[in-house]
């Protein structure tokens, strides 16, 4: 089985060599038109597999790197409320 790529919104991949243990912030390396993408991507390992990818702005990741549990990162990100509004 062919293993699924993270990609930031505008389609560009994050590279192989990150790693996601639990969560962190990684910036989108590509070129995007005649402007750097740069999209600040959060990511987020859930137990059993799988990563929640939230697109965050640099306000937001300074504000990130000011939390410290799990629980107040996805309540700062709206991740499952996203999620539930979605289904």
């Amino acid at each position: 089985m062919k293993a699924k790529r993270i990609a930031c919104p505008c389609g560009h991949h994050v590279p192989r060599d990150f790693r996601v243990t639990e969560s962190g912030l990684v910036r989108c390396p590509k070129w995007n038109g005649a402007t750097e993408c740069g999209a600040w991507l959060y990511l987020f390992a859930i137990r059993g597999g799988g990563i929640v990818v939230a697109q965050v702005e640099l306000a937001e990741v300074d504000r990130l790197e000011q939390l410290h549990t799990p629980g107040e990162i996805i309540d700062f990100l709206g991740i499952w409320d996203t999620w539930a509004a979605a289904a």
